[in-house]
């Protein structure tokens, strides 16, 4: 079940990762849009998966991943380290109030949470998808996400959601 009329704003990583590994049709049917800057719609383009690339146009065609222009406005100085995309997705973020930025890297999710931003990434998407029953084991879908899309996470964090989620080894 989707949720209707939500702005939902996502930097590039996590759309590039969940797109390899089979699992966009998440962000759809948790939220009736995402929304993506040009920015990362620029850094989307050099994914290196024809597959992956063309689940993307797909979305963007049916319109329910959109891409728009970041706002003119000048980041925070917060942003100052941050790569374009991420800054990109966290000034159009702020600029329209978004419920939520789906974002991974661990600089941006810090700075989008001094910004005051509720944040998600895939590892949380993951975590979603195991208590709606989209998926049996969110270990093993974690252990796909670094096969398949070379996906860095913690074995703390890791260990931590198997705890949490009852998979514990």
């Amino acid at each position: 079940m989707t949720s209707p009329r939500v702005c939902v704003v996502s930097d590039t990583s996590p759309l590039s990762a969940m797109t390899k590994v089979g699992w966009l049709v998440w962000l759809r049917e948790r939220w009736e849009t995402v929304i993506v800057p040009d920015g990362v719609w620029k850094e989307l383009i050099e994914i290196g998966d024809d597959a992956a690339w063309n689940s993307l146009e797909e979305a963007r065609a049916a319109g329910w991943l959109q891409v728009t222009e970041a706002p003119a406005t000048p980041p925070p100085r917060e942003c100052e380290k941050l790569h374009a995309g991420e800054t990109e997705a966290i000034l159009l973020a702020l600029s329209r109030n978004a419920e939520w930025l789906i974002v991974d890297d661990g600089d941006a999710r810090r700075v989008a949470k001094e910004l005051g931003l509720r944040i998600i990434g895939v590892i949380g998407m993951i975590v979603w998808a195991k208590r709606r029953g989209k998926i049996s084991r969110a270990l093993e879908a974690i252990a796909d996400l670094r096969r398949v899309a070379r996906f860095r996470v913690s074995d703390h964090i890791v260990a931590a959601i198997g705890r949490d989620l009852g998979e514990a080894e």
